[in-house]
């Protein structure tokens, strides 16, 4: 087995109303072999097609300027280039969070017409894996330099934000944490049903004809006397929430329902609220 520890940083461009496109600017890798030994790095810019100008937050968090990319390859000749690189036995591919994957597959459908880089077949989300070593309280994500210091590993000569610098820090925390029998459950094959999760963007129903609006969801008991609610109004939709106004007749006491619906991959998730007017 061997690890690739990549990293990617990108630029976010505008392809037409409501189309945007982080396009990747630097791959940067790290190779280790079964044993965590360093076996090589990659680090290569990347040509953008779709503009000369970079994003002023980009440029300053990366210090990538439009010079460094001029001479560059374009994105499919970098990718080549990488695949070569990362060629081995039970190759694993790992990155700080998915979001790299899934900036990768945007630029694979832009420039290849094809959903994945199809040399990467098994990745983990180094994030995912590493947060079960972190003592935190939130659940949030953990930026790379903090999961970093909180290892006890140094940054010091790194440029952090730079795709191979980043990929080396990645490789240390590794290192540090590594045990195979865990790690093994972090390992997906990547299959066309990653991609399609990967890639859904959730969203919130606004519409009653939806399958998944159903109006029995309204149907809630009073807190206080536990008798059905009987609705005053009609059912209203705003800022992806559907809301309606109940009477209680036994207690007299007024309420309104709160109803929101998020489509996931997965699923329908529900979120029902009942609030007590005054």
């Amino acid at each position: 087995m061997q690890f690739v520890i990549f990293d990617f940083e990108w630029n976010c461009v505008t392809l037409g109303k409501d189309r945007h496109l982080n396009e990747i600017i630097e791959i940067g890798a790290v190779k280790l072999d079964e044993k965590f030994t360093e076996t090589d790095r990659f680090s290569s810019f990347v040509r953008p097609k779709f503009t000369n100008k970079l994003n002023k937050y980009v440029k300053n968090l990366t210090h990538i300027n439009e010079e460094d990319l001029k001479k560059a390859s374009d994105f499919v000749t970098v990718l080549s280039e990488f695949e070569k690189f990362s060629a081995g036995d039970d190759t694993v591919f790992l990155s700080w969070s998915d979001t790299d994957m899934h900036v990768l597959s945007e630029n694979c459908r832009q420039f290849l017409s094809a959903d994945s880089a199809g040399f990467i077949c098994k990745y983990a989300d180094l994030q995912r894996y590493a947060m079960k070593f972190l003592k935190t309280e939130t659940k949030n994500q953990v930026s790379l330099s903090n999961a970093a210091e909180q290892f006890g590993i140094s940054n010091e000569g790194l440029s952090l934000h730079r795709a191979c610098d980043d990929s080396r820090l990645c490789a240390e925390i590794l290192q540090k944490t590594y045990d195979k029998r865990q790690f093994a459950g972090y390992i997906r094959v990547l299959d066309r049903k990653y991609y399609q999760r990967l890639m859904f963007k959730p969203y919130y129903v606004t519409s009653q004809d939806d399958p998944d609006f159903d109006i029995s969801d309204f149907s809630q008991n009073c807190p206080h006397c536990k008798k059905p609610l009987s609705a005053t109004g009609k059912i209203k939709h705003f800022k992806n929430v559907f809301t309606q106004k109940y009477l209680c007749k036994h207690c007299n006491k007024r309420y309104k329902i709160h109803l929101k619906i998020k489509k996931t991959y997965d699923g329908a998730v529900k979120n029902i609220r009942l609030n007590e007017l005054k």
